[in-house]
C-alpha cells in the first residue's frame, strides 16, 4: 500500500504479477515491446501513445484501488481507476469519462479528490473522453500492421536508409526499392511503432507528410 495524509492507494500484488507477466510473454510471441493484452483497448478509448515510453497497462483488474487514509463525515470514500500506465516517466492513472459527464459535480469531485492522492504519491494523473473519430480510425488501421513477425525486414531496412523527414507517404513508399506492397506494409508498421510520425488527426493518405522522432 502507498500512503499519503489526502488517502491510500493499494494493490492487490499477486493481480499485478500475473498481469505483468502476461504481458512480456504477449509482447515477445507478437514480436514487441512491452505489450499487454488491453494495449489495444486502452489506445482506442484514451489515445495513449502506441509506445513512446507506455511500458505496461493495467486494467482495473489488476488491483489498484485509491481510498481515504481516514473517514469523512463517517465515509470512507473508495475509487477504482479504470486504467494504470507503466511509463518511463512514472505511473499514470487513467480514469475514462465521456465528456458531457465531466461538469457533473460529483464526477468533479471524485476526479480533484483521486488527482489530489496520486499526485502527493509523484504520479500522474489524467482523465480521458472520447478521442475523435478519424484519429481512432487510423490507429485502428495502423493496428493491422503492428505485429512485428509479420513485416519484410528488407522492406523495414530499406526504410531506416532514407531521410524520410518532410517526405509524404506515397513518396516514401514509391521510392524505396522493394516491393511495394511490403513496402507499405513496413512503413505503416513504422508508424504504429513510432519510428516515424504523420499527423493522424487528418485521415492516413499518400499526401500525409512523415517526420521523424527528435530523439530517433
Amino acid at each position: 500500500m502507498l500512503a499519503h495524509s489526502d488517502g491510500d492507494i493499494s494493490f492487490n500484488a499477486a493481480d499485478v504479477s500475473v498481469v505483468l507477466r502476461a504481458a512480456s510473454l504477449l509482447g515477445k510471441l507478437l514480436g514487441l515491446n512491452n505489450v499487454c493484452p488491453c494495449h489495444l483497448r486502452v489506445t482506442s478509448r484514451t489515445g495513449a501513445p502506441v509506445d513512446g515510453g507506455l511500458r505496461y497497462v493495467c486494467q482495473s483488474h489488476c488491483g489498484a484501488t485509491i481510498s481515504d487514509a481516514a473517514p469523512v463525515d463517517g465515509q470512507r470514500r473508495r475509487h477504482i481507476p479504470d486504467y494504470l500506465l507503466l511509463t518511463d516517466d512514472g505511473p499514470v492513472v487513467v480514469d475514462v469519462k465521456p465528456a458531457d459527464l465531466l461538469d457533473d459535480t460529483a464526477v468533479a469531485e471524485t476526479f480533484e479528490w483521486v488527482r489530489a492522492v496520486v499526485e502527493s504519491l509523484g504520479w500522474s494523473f489524467e482523465v480521458a473522453s472520447e478521442q475523435p473519430r478519424v484519429l481512432m480510425e487510423n490507429v485502428r488501421f495502423l493496428a493491422g500492421y503492428r505485429r512485428r513477425a509479420w513485416v519484410n525486414e528488407s522492406a523495414l531496412y530499406q526504410l531506416r536508409t532514407r531521410q524520410l523527414d518532410g517526405a509524404s507517404v506515397g513518396e516514401a513508399i514509391h521510392d524505396t526499392q522493394g516491393v511495394e506492397p511490403l513496402v507499405r506494409a513496413a512503413l505503416l508498421h513504422l508508424l504504429w511503432t513510432h519510428e516515424l510520425l504523420t499527423d493522424l488527426s487528418n485521415v492516413l493518405s499518400s499526401e500525409s507528410i512523415l517526420t521523424v522522432p527528435v530523439s530517433l
